[in-house]
């Protein structure tokens, strides 16, 4: 203990007669006020820390010795095991030796003769009729809720045993079940670990022979002497206690299938035998009175007796073995072995009984693989979507040839689409938008193209499906420009970053075009509103621009100042597509040019280089009347000035400011539109009769 603490107190308080509620009726006594109460609780809790420190620094100690006790305690408990079953075993041994044999020894199942007729049964010997119920009897006092294991008279017992019911997946013990094989079922009860006397398990599950399928698992790491229980579509693992028993079950389960079978043929057969024979002894009995009146004629000839229906083996074992491959999931042999019993049920009689059940089993198992398939591709919660479309191919192409084009259609686009969801969500907003456009454009176009391939693929042979893959495409893109309106149609974006972000979907889309699928149309139907309105407020804003400039502009040439700003001034024109200007410069380094002409020419062949990426369709005339504009209203300033009193002094450098907007600015400015989208814009060129206006001197 902490030396802070009270010694007293801690006697106190771990004393073997410690009463909690008189110690806290004597605090409340003892203390005066609060603050002697607070004191008092943090001495406890000082005594409370230290205790667990101490119990931390035991544990840490003496962590070696924890590990080592629970494999002790781990390795007696399998010892425990083995020896209950030693003993288990030992008492039956016993019993056999004492009396007649008892439950757990096995018995083959009787060879069934077929049945006497219905009016003359024969009873079962007396021996066989009590050794049943005995064994019965038996099982009943054991197993609690058996009671109506005995409501079939034919049923008894052929083996039993201690199990251990693994985990499907981690191969751990889940609990411990005792199996009892009967001729015609397979009954599971689980061990009661809290009872005392003769009933020591409770009923579980029965399960009809027929339905059942044991199958061998090899022993691998800790699993082992494991076999497989499969009900479709529901799978157990059971462990047995020794190789032997293992054997015993598989051996004595496909025995008893066997001779079942071959019992209901027997069964079947001697039935077709009475029904000929009784047939053929009503007819004398019928034609008796006819008989003495009429003479008598030899006799047609007896109904023959129909032959016995012949059923291949491996049919009658082909819903067992559809049940195997689809609990392993080996749909493509489940999906050939269903065919090749479907076509060879075909032509039997459907009079057959035997013929009816194997057809509605063999319905039965084709819907099992059908809800699989789909399964394979239903989007669920908790499970992965990585993968592209290849990952589902297997499974859209077993589900087409069942029949279910339709389904696997629906399907196989809703995984898209929910795959496409989870690629979205892992683009990252950035705060460049033209590198988050590019990238969502890129996943979402990549993932048409991929949907479209695949569809094509897949439902090559079925044309009808092909307007669900448009509907799908078109709402995806949908959803796609609800996305990029909202990132890019904003104030904040400029109108070189709206054209730059339109391009990259209208390539994306051309690009999709060679994949078979066509959305470009769509696609400039959705852009056609808001970038109607983009270039309606660029054209706004130019027109503002060009009349605050025109209320400053007072029509004075530009002054270079040196051959640097010249040399510069020659640069910028060459890049720009104006190669006339370079010559325009003088000895003085002025350049007839004001500065309000200079800024007009870098802003409007910016604006035609941005509208002409932006142009295309209905969006057209808007872009080009926009041009058009713009120009129109910078020529419009320079006539007012022609006509203005005040400039008259300037009107040389107002003349060459006009001609150079109509012979230069109009022709690298037609240029750049052509360049972009590969026509001419005529509004633009119209304005070359505004010539006239500005003559040579």
């Amino acid at each position: 203990m902490a030396e802070s603490t009270n010694p007293l107190l801690v006697k106190q308080l771990t004393a073997a007669d410690f009463n909690p509620a008189r110690f806290v009726q004597d605090a409340t006594e003892q203390c005066v006020g609060g603050l002697e109460l607070r004191q008092h609780r943090q001495q406890i809790q000082l005594i409370a820390d230290s205790t667990s420190n101490e119990l931390k620094k035991n544990v840490y100690r003496n962590y070696q010795q924890f590990i080592h006790t629970a494999k002790e305690i781990q390795y007696l408990e399998g010892e425990m095991y083995q020896l209950s079953h030693q003993l288990t075993e030992q008492r039956s041994l016993l019993s056999s030796l004492c009396g007649p044999p008892p439950a757990t020894a096995l018995q083959s199942p009787p060879t069934e003769e077929p049945p006497p007729p219905p009016t003359t049964p024969r009873p079962a010997a007396p021996d066989d009729l009590e050794e049943r119920r005995r064994q019965l009897l038996q099982l009943m006092e054991r197993v609690e809720g058996a009671a109506h294991i005995r409501e079939v008279p034919s049923r008894y017992q052929l083996y039993e045993s201690d199990l251990v019911e693994l985990d499907q997946d981690t191969h751990t013990a889940l609990q411990r079940v005792h199996g009892y094989l009967f001729n015609d079922a397979l009954m599971m009860a689980v061990w009661l670990p809290d009872r005392r006397g003769r009933v020591r398990y409770k009923f579980e599950a029965l399960f009809a022979l027929d339905s059942v399928a044991v199958v061998n698992m090899r022993d691998v790491g800790s699993l082992k002497n494991a076999f497989k229980l499969l009900m479709f579509p529901e799978t157990r693992v059971f462990q047995c206690a020794t190789q032997k028993i293992k054997e015993e079950w598989l051996e004595i389960v496909d025995r008893t299938k066997r001779s079942k079978m071959d019992a209901e043929r027997k069964q079947q057969s001697a039935r077709q035998k009475r029904g000929g024979g009784v047939a053929v002894a009503a007819a004398p009995a019928e034609s008796e009175s006819a008989a003495e009146s009429a003479p008598a004629e030899p006799p047609v000839g007896a109904a023959a007796i129909p032959e016995p229906l012949f059923i291949a083996e491996w049919l009658l074992e082909a819903p067992e073995d559809l049940d195997v491959f689809l609990a392993q999931r080996e749909f493509e042999a489940a999906l050939a072995l269903l065919g090749r019993a479907r076509e060879a049920a075909a032509p039997l009689p459907d009079s057959e009984a035997r013929v009816q059940q194997l057809r509605s089993q063999l319905a039965g198992r084709r819907q099992h693989l059908t809800e699989a398939l789909m399964a394979e591709l239903r989007v669920e919660a908790g499970r992965s979507l990585q993968g592209g479309p290849r990952a589902t191919r297997r499974a859209l192409q077993l589900l087409i040839r069942l029949g279910h084009a339709g389904q696997a259609c629906r399907l196989f686009l809703e995984r898209r689409s929910a795959l496409l969801r989870h690629e979205l969500k892992q683009v990252k907003i950035s705060m460049m938008t033209q590198l988050f456009v590019h990238r969502l454009s890129a996943v979402v176009f990549t993932s048409l193209a991929d949907t479209t391939r695949e569809f094509q693929r897949a439902f090559a042979a079925h044309p009808n499906c092909a307007s669900a893959l448009v509907v799908w495409a078109r709402q995806e893109l949908t959803n796609f420009m609800g996305t990029f309106n909202k990132q890019v149609f904003t104030a904040k974006v400029s109108l070189a970053t709206l054209a730059e972000c339109v391009t990259a979907i209208r390539s994306q889309a051309d690009r999709l075009r060679e994949a078979g699928l066509d959305v470009r149309q769509e696609l400039d139907t959705a852009l056609l509103r808001p970038v109607e309105r983009a270039v309606t407020d660029a054209r706004q804003k130019q027109l503002e621009a060009v009349r605050l400039r025109a209320a400053e502009d007072r029509w004075r040439p530009t002054n270079l100042q040196h051959a640097a700003g010249v040399a510069r001034f020659q640069a910028e024109m060459r890049e720009l597509g104006l190669p006339a200007a370079e010559q325009l410069p003088d000895e003085s380094c002025r350049v007839p040019l004001t500065a309000n002409t200079l800024q007009f020419c870098r802003s409007f062949l910016s604006l035609a280089t941005e509208l002409g990426r932006l142009s295309g369709g209905d969006l057209t005339p808007t872009v080009e009347d926009a041009l058009a504009a713009v120009l129109l209203a910078q020529l419009q300033h320079a006539q007012q000035a022609l006509q203005q009193e005040r400039y008259r002094s300037e009107r040389a450098t107002v003349l060459t400011n006009g001609r150079f907007l109509l012979d230069e600015l109009l022709r690298a400015a037609e240029q750049r539109y052509r360049d972009a989208t590969g026509r001419p814009c005529p509004p633009m060129a119209s304005l070359r009769t505004e010539r006239s206006k500005f003559p040579d001197l």
